[in-house]
């Protein structure tokens, strides 16, 4: 099975990923292209919002963890939402994010950039 991802503009200079099916060796490669299209200097704030998503293996961890290096080399920030539990296991194991970046829902998420903002 192949990621799918949708991509939307979000307000100012936020964009969101919407990623679903399973992240693997096979099909991180996909997310990875969509990663390389991000202009940090534009997008501030990129959120993958994983809540169709299955699966995720090392390898996809990694594409998120390389994304997540290169948003914050420019400037930039990525957040993830919506963890199914097998997902937000798999990235607790591997202490892969710290917990201030990983929001439950988009409720949470938006809560969070109003307090930072103020």
């Amino acid at each position: 099975m192949v990621v799918q991802v949708e991509i939307q503009a979000g307000p100012e200079d936020r964009c969101l990923f919407e990623v679903s099916g399973r992240l693997d060796c096979a099909s991180y490669p996909q997310l990875q292209a969509q990663f390389d299209q991000v202009n940090w200097r534009q997008t501030r704030t990129l959120v993958l919002d994983l809540k169709a998503l299955r699966h995720i293996s090392s390898a996809g961890i990694c594409c998120i963890l390389k994304a997540r290096r290169d948003g914050m080399l420019q400037g930039g920030r990525l957040y993830l939402m919506n963890l199914q539990p097998q997902v937000h296991k798999t990235f607790a194991i591997l202490k892969a994010l710290p917990t201030e970046e990983i929001f439950s829902s988009q409720q949470e998420f938006e809560a969070f950039l109003a307090g930072s903002r103020s």
